[in-house]
């Protein structure tokens, strides 16, 4: 029984070793070209904006809070913050499919 203990103790300890196999690195390759896309549609999206919208998205996503970017931009805190859920609303509308028409 102590041995069985002991033997378990000393595999907690050490770390597990895994080889990476070619597949397992295409898929990684796989998923950053879908993020690199996901990234260019957000800027595109984010360039339709208007000028304080789009400001205020970049010095979002640059991590400022909505205090920093009122102080930026010279607008109250609440403001920004109702922008900024104006503003993921309307990208997020953009992301989803529009519903086709069935009949005229």
């Amino acid at each position: 029984m102590n041995t069985a203990i002991t033997h378990l103790n000393k595999s907690k300890k050490k770390p597990l070793l895994v080889s990476l196999d070619h597949s397992f690195m295409n898929y990684s390759e796989s998923v950053d070209s879908e993020k690199e896309e996901k990234i260019k549609w957000l800027y595109a999206q984010i360039r339709n904006l208007n000028l304080l919208d789009r400001g205020i998205m970049f010095l979002f996503l640059e991590g400022k809070s909505y205090e920093e970017i009122g102080q930026i931009t010279g607008i109250s805190t609440s403001n920004v913050g109702t922008r900024m859920s104006r503003i993921k609303q309307k990208l997020k509308s953009e992301a989803t499919p529009k519903p086709t028409k069935l009949w005229n």
